[in-house]
């Protein structure tokens, strides 16, 4: 007896092999190192694939939520129950790039503090943190600054708008890592997926 696919049910089973590649192919383990990102499904039905990311600062998940405030830190759990977890993705060359100076806090007088690059990158998330943000589903954001002051004129702080990714952007960029950009078609998942170097 012949066995019998009707094309609906072939492209079915295609559609399930592919939806079953693509997410074995995403689960991965937990981060190792600050400034790995963590990657899972955006947690609104039928977007999942579009994705979110935080910030691994060596015990919490630093990111971006639509919420108030939007920038906040929570443990790994919380972070992997929220959705379908991903795992953990991280920039390769954090070793080759030179030590980044930021500023040790929001308001003047501050001085600047020499960080490793990696290190900078979270230090970076925490400063947006500390300034304060507002959650934006744009692809561009308004860049979070500390006070500054020019003679006897201050300014700031300023707070930023960010989403997911664009606020993980903001905080590698600051660190040196160059090679990104804030494109109108780029979503959270095409930033996980820019760095091929996944945790085992």
């Amino acid at each position: 007896m012949r066995t019998h696919i009707t094309c609906n049910g072939f492209v079915a089973l295609l559609l399930l092999v592919f939806v079953t590649n693509a997410s074995a192919a995403k689960f991965g383990k937990n981060p190792q190192d600050q400034s790995d990102i963590l990657g899972r499904d955006l947690n609104v039905p039928g977007l999942g694939a579009l994705g979110h990311v935080g910030l691994w600062t060596g015990d919490q998940v630093i990111e971006a939520l639509d919420q108030t405030p939007a920038i906040v830190q929570n443990t790994l759990q919380n972070f992997k129950s929220r959705s379908t977890y991903w795992g953990a993705v991280y920039y390769p060359n954090w070793n080759r790039l030179p030590a980044v100076a930021l500023p040790s806090q929001i308001w003047i007088p501050y001085s600047y503090v020499m960080y490793s690059a990696k290190t900078a990158a979270v230090r970076r998330a925490v400063l947006i943190q500390q300034i304060g943000a507002t959650y934006t589903v744009s692809p561009y954001i308004k860049e979070a600054f500390v006070q500054e002051c020019r003679g006897l004129s201050c300014t700031g702080p300023t707070a930023g708008k960010y989403r997911c990714d664009t606020f993980v952007k903001d905080a590698y960029l600051m660190a040196g890592t160059g090679g990104l950009s804030f494109g109108a078609t780029d979503t959270p998942s095409t930033l996980w997926n820019t760095y091929p170097e996944r945790r085992q």
